[in-house]
């Protein structure tokens, strides 16, 4: 527990890794925002419909249907 500490210690120390934590944090920050802003041209209620008629997850999709059971 005391490296732990002492790592993170050093986080805030060293310009270099502090700035980079940071920017990390902010690139985070702002998929995070953005991931809840809607695509233009895109209508949600009509893809649920489709992925719901077609009963794809949006996991399955992504995955290839690796994780849908055979």
């Amino acid at each position: 527990m005391n490296r732990f500490l002492q790592a993170l210690g050093n986080l805030f120390r060293i310009e270099d890794l502090r700035k980079r934590v940071l920017f990390t944090l902010a690139l985070l920050a702002v998929y995070r925002i953005g991931a809840h802003i809607p695509t233009p041209g895109i209508n949600s209620v009509v893809l649920d419909q489709i992925f719901q008629q077609a009963q794809l997850s949006v996991s399955s999709t992504c995955s290839a249907g690796a994780t849908s059971a055979a």
